[in-house]
């Protein structure tokens, strides 16, 4: 065989511009293809039509069914547009009102924890003011003594009645030395009512306090004719004396060998070895369990 001639370098370079001009000829022509494609389809329908005796009748109708079903379609879409619209503007305006109800819960929220502040430290200052009233009130009756069981005589003089009480204990007092006196309602299951009797003196007070045991030796008089049924205590406020029914009914569950009271407070003892507990409270009951 002859040997291959190479080419030369111009024929060489006209043959890569060809190539490279190639790509550009293929797109132009795509795209007059594009261009020119839809009316030739219609020429060649029209030729087809033509040729083949084709009812254009029918495809019209055909046709007109179509556009009218497009247009149904179209209307159809446009409902569900404005309903979309409208779920939309719902959806925001719900969204709307739910923002707002949870600013107002958040507001609610903190007025809330504002509100149970201030209660708490109401209920902390009520609490601080009720032991400042028990405590002036417990004061206010440091020279009050209760006697209780003295008979109930017509047209009687409480004072009097006190006097002649202290005589039978060997305690000499005058009229002077009591500030008021007078007879207490009868509860339901009691005879008589105690006397209550506040004293000028908290020392001739705490002297008939000190010496009630002298009522165990003493005789019984005209107007008291069983002094041994007699008994002294202290005048408790309300709050006190309800905690010391309660403490009693502890007492005897618990096994408390001693209660009593001293200036309006109560005090407790399990035994005469133990240390004496304070009630102050309903909370301090639970100390002698």
């Amino acid at each position: 065989m002859p040997p291959k001639i190479p080419p030369k370098k111009s024929e060489q370079s006209e043959a890569d511009a060809i190539r490279k001009l190639l790509p550009r000829f293929e797109d132009e022509l795509l795209a007059r293809i594009k261009d020119d494609l839809p009316s030739i389809i219609n020429i060649c329908l029209q030729e087809l039509l033509k040729s083949r005796s084709y009812d254009t009748s029918k495809l019209q109708h055909s046709l007109d069914a179509i556009n009218v079903s497009i247009k149904e379609l179209n209307n159809d879409i446009q409902t569900v547009k404005h309903a979309q619209q409208f779920q939309s503007e719902k959806f925001d305006e719900l969204m709307n009102e739910i923002t707002q109800v949870q600013k107002m819960a958040k507001a609610n929220a903190e007025n809330i924890r504002e509100n149970t502040a201030l209660i708490n430290s109401y209920k902390e200052y009520s609490t601080q003011l009720e032991g400042k009233l028990e405590e002036f009130d417990r004061l206010s009756r440091m020279e009050i003594l209760e006697f209780h069981n003295i008979p109930e005589q017509e047209n009687e003089s409480t004072d009097s009645l006190i006097k002649e009480l202290l005589s039978l204990m060997n305690i000499d007092i005058s009229e002077n030395d009591i500030d008021y006196s007078f007879r207490r309602r009868k509860a339901k299951n009691k005879e008589t009512g105690p006397i209550i009797a506040k004293f000028i003196s908290r020392k001739t007070r705490n002297h008939i306090m000190s010496s009630r045991s002298n009522l165990k030796a003493a005789h019984n008089s005209i107007n008291i004719p069983d002094v041994s049924k007699v008994f002294v205590v202290e005048n408790l406020t309300p709050k006190a004396l309800n905690l010391l029914f309660k403490a009693k009914d502890q007492k005897k569950k618990s096994g408390y060998s001693f209660l009593w009271t001293r200036n309006g407070k109560i005090l407790a003892r399990k035994n005469s070895d133990a240390n004496i507990l304070v009630i102050e409270n309903e909370q301090d009951l639970v100390k002698m369990s």
